[in-house]
């Protein structure tokens, strides 16, 4: 046991730039920069080292990539199996909502040059033994300028097909254009204001018949990091979700999460992360599809998440704690959501 000690030491990292694990752990942290939220905002790369990094999880949802610098010293990611969605707080991404293929396989190239980044995301498939195709394109935008951070994702195309003997009818849905707007404002009092929008239009077609399904999404934050500190980045704040699906009839949903974390050192080779989010009071989702129109209230989603890094020289291993969901440490499992990263 204690050789195995030495050698878990040995082989992780203290700090991660690019973990689903790091963000995970640090909930509504919208501060963040590291290879996962940089698909949010491309411009993140240019303030990123060059690194490899693999996202361990079953086959379709595990993913990896790398991220160099080019002899002008432009950025350049190019990254493997990271599914982009245009889900929103009234329901999922159209496609996967409706019982469609989502991104298979997808590959996404980031460039970036200066203060901005540009990029593109495409996935597509044909499986004609089950009658399922899909095909995506995303083109991406990033830019960073003096505290100011904005992005913008356009769905070009996103489309999928259902077309079995066993099925009545063929079936089919065209979910682009979509576009997704976001802007974040630091201050130089360590106050950050953040937004996104999201707008979707697809039509689910079934035969003759077809369906429109609109889709609208807006998030509001402020996030407070004015507690942090020379060894222990603390943040807190809160954040307004609203959004409305209309498929005919609506389905609406809106929250307040609070949230607060903390990113700390332990040792030079160990981080600790921490964070607990809830929705405060208000908060509801109505669907008018539902036999039961009546608004359904948000109870009980106080939720905890923890999280460690560890490091040796340029190799790291970070995980989720398995006790911010069970309360137990002497589980089957320590760490969830394992990602490995080697800094160049």
């Amino acid at each position: 046991m204690k050789l195995f000690s030495v050698i878990l030491v040995s082989l992780v990292a203290a700090s991660s730039w690019a973990s689903k694990a790091r963000v995970q752990a640090l909930q509504y942290a919208d501060h963040l920069v590291d290879v996962q939220t940089a698909f949010k905002n491309p411009a993140y790369i240019n303030q990123i080292s060059p690194l490899l990094t693999v996202e361990m999880a079953a086959a379709g949802k595990a993913e990896g990539g790398m991220l160099t610098k080019t002899a002008s010293s432009n950025s350049l990611l190019v990254y493997a199996g990271h599914q982009n969605s245009f889900g929103i707080g009234a329901g999922a991404d159209a496609r996967s909502a409706n019982g469609f293929l989502t991104q298979n396989n997808p590959v996404e190239v980031l460039y970036g040059a200066g203060n901005m980044a540009y990029g593109a995301s495409l996935s597509t498939v044909d499986n004609k033994k089950s009658g399922t195709k899909e095909t995506t394109l995303i083109g991406k935008w990033g830019m960073i300028n003096d505290g100011l951070y904005l992005y913008a994702h356009l769905s070009l195309v996103s489309t999928a097909e259902i077309k079995t003997a066993a099925a009545a009818t063929d079936k089919k849905i065209n979910a682009a254009p979509g576009l997704i707007v976001g802007a974040a404002q630091e201050t130089a009092t360590n106050m950050r204001y953040y937004g996104a929008l999201t707008y979707g239009n697809a039509k689910n077609e079934l035969g003759s018949t077809s369906t429109d399904i609109k889709d609208l999404d807006i998030k509001l934050g402020l996030e407070d990091r004015s507690m942090k500190k020379a060894d222990a980045d603390i943040y807190y704040g809160a954040q307004i979700n609203h959004s409305t699906r209309d498929v005919g009839k609506k389905i609406t949903a809106m929250s307040l999460p609070v949230f607060l974390g903390i990113e700390t050192p332990v040792t030079s080779w160990l981080t600790f992360r921490g964070s607990v989010a809830q929705n405060l009071l208000v908060g509801s989702l109505k669907d008018e599809t539902a036999t039961n129109t009546d608004a359904d209230g948000i109870s009980t989603n106080t939720t905890a998440s923890a999280g460690l890094g560890f490091k040796y020289n340029n190799l790291t291993l970070d995980g989720v704690l398995t006790a911010g969901t069970s309360g137990d440490i002497n589980g089957n499992q320590f760490l969830s959501t394992a990602s490995v990263t080697y800094n160049f």
